[in-house]
């Protein structure tokens, strides 16, 4: 599966980290990174994410417009999930670069 770029809709909800027309896989693992023009955090976790106490995992926006180095989330000690079951929630018109490592 190619990277994808999850741009969060305007008014700001959460987002599948599954691509419109793409096929669901299992996910071994993630690879996120923000795009350097974001200026907030995204916060990553299941359907029912928020940015203040539902989430699994928050990824800090660019500092200075450098984005930080990509952020790998490996599953494989914990089990698996379906891509479709992660969810993402930032700034509405902010951008996550996501790269999945399929089971």
């Amino acid at each position: 599966m190619l990277p994808a770029i999850i741009t969060i809709p305007n008014p700001a909800a959460a987002i599948s980290l599954l691509p419109a027309g793409q096929k669901d896989v299992q996910v071994q693992g993630l690879i996120i990174q923000p795009d350097d023009g974001a200026t907030n955090p995204f916060f990553v976790g299941d359907e029912n994410v928020d940015a203040s106490t539902t989430y699994w995992w928050r990824v800090n926006a660019p500092a200075g417009g450098v984005p930080p180095v990509p952020f790998t989330i490996l599953l494989a000690n914990v089990g698996f999930c379906q891509l479709s079951q992660l969810h993402a929630i930032g700034t509405a018109g902010e951008i996550l670069r996501v790269t999945v490592i399929p089971r």
